[in-house]
């Protein structure tokens, strides 16, 4: 129950100071839909904060009583929070939206890209591994492992002919 009382209070009091600070801030602020509706579920929620909280400090209920009460009525208050939380996403969207159209991406990559210096990254990793040297060794090797084979195959070879 507490989860669900923590994120109505988070969901009525993320955006609401930032809202009120542009309508005083800005000159002819006009608000959206969506910053219109904060001081709606605002409201809302501190109303049902305040009515869960009387429930929940009536001890006259038992536990299990005051749990029921505080559910039906956050059944009343559920559609209002779902509303809210469904236009703050579209608000998101909208926004993201815009502001992705003002981003040149192709100039952020290629920002990030330059200031990640890539080739030199690759450069002094392959200097730092000595990848010659290591195929030098591996070569060696296995120029002793095919030397190694050839003198057993010799061998068999002879011990084959001598048995026959």
């Amino acid at each position: 129950m507490s989860r669900i009382l923590t994120c109505a209070a988070v969901a009525a009091l993320l955006a609401a100071p930032a809202v009120s600070i542009a309508q005083e801030a800005i000159p002819g602020y006009q608000p959206s839909a969506f910053e219109q509706s904060l001081a709606s579920i605002e409201s809302r929620m501190e109303e049902f904060g305040a009515r869960a909280e009387a429930i929940q400090a009536d001890e006259s209920l038992p536990e299990p009583e005051r749990e029921a009460r505080v559910m039906a009525l956050w059944r009343e208050y559920a559609p209002d929070l779902a509303a809210f939380t469904v236009s703050a996403a579209e608000f998101g969207a909208q926004t993201g939206g815009e502001v992705m159209t003002n981003i040149d991406v192709g100039s952020l990559v290629e920002a990030a890209l330059y200031e990640a210096d890539i080739e030199g990254q690759v450069a002094r990793a392959l200097a730092a591994a000595d990848i010659e040297g290591q195929i030098e060794t591996a070569l060696a090797e296995a120029n002793v492992q095919a030397a190694a084979m050839s003198a057993e195959a010799e061998d068999d070879i002879e011990d084959a002919q001598a048995a026959d």
